[in-house]
């Protein structure tokens, strides 16, 4: 791998948004959604992906360790499974992982479990916090600590995952910075988001969050 060459794509990465571009990586495929139930969000609101996922897709199945809202869902015409549960004959064009692996005790065998579920030529999106994101470290100044999930047991930015990618046999084919997922929620908040803006203007290194598309090698 050519770190030398995804260091500099780094600093000319397109910021994204989020949702509606996974959505639309997904429209007519065969997708596998790691992490679906994801938290606090209403079946119904366009603020749930896998929701709007299934509404593209040529098919869509869910992966989750939140059992508890497992017949709602199938009750609802959705197709969910703890990993353990998934068949492994099945294949797909595209695995989605929204902020999940940040959740995860070993992102390694994490990725390695989930990279058997794809086709020869499938891809796997990978989104996350950035650890070296402007705003969680205007948020430590502020606040004392970042800001960031309470469940999270790690954390990367783009390089480190480069090497995670090489250990494991998987291959980066794209990378995009992310918009902010919302402005904050009071006038400090606000002034702590506008201002981690000029930071990522100068460098786009201080994103606070990051996608890679990746193939197995």
């Amino acid at each position: 791998m050519d770190k030398k060459y995804w260091l500099s794509i780094f600093k000319k990465a397109k910021r994204i948004e989020k949702f509606s571009s996974i959505v639309k990586m997904c429209e007519g495929k065969n997708v596998l959604d790691v992490g679906c139930i994801g938290q606090d969000h209403s079946l119904d609101g366009d603020n749930w992906l896998h929701g709007r996922i299934k509404k593209v897709s040529a098919s869509l199945v869910g992966a989750d360790i939140n059992v508890a809202r497992f017949d709602e869902l199938r009750s609802n015409g959705f197709e969910i499974y703890t990993p353990e549960d998934l068949d492994k004959s099945k294949k797909y064009d595209l695995i989605v992982m929204g902020d999940v692996i940040e959740h995860v005790n070993d992102p390694g065998v994490f990725l390695s479990f989930y990279a058997q579920f794809l086709k020869e030529d499938g891809q796997m999106v990978i989104c996350t916090p950035n650890s070296f994101g402007a705003r969680y470290f205007l948020q430590t100044m502020v606040y004392g600590i970042p800001g960031t999930n309470e469940e999270h047991t790690l954390s990367f930015d783009p390089y480190v995952m480069l090497e995670l990618f090489s250990r494991i046999g998987l291959e980066p084919k794209e990378f995009f910075w992310l918009q902010e997922y919302r402005g904050g929620a009071n006038l400090l908040q606000k002034l702590i988001f506008l201002k981690a803006t000029v930071f990522v203007f100068f460098r786009r290194y201080l994103n606070s969050n990051f996608m890679f598309i990746v193939q197995k090698g």
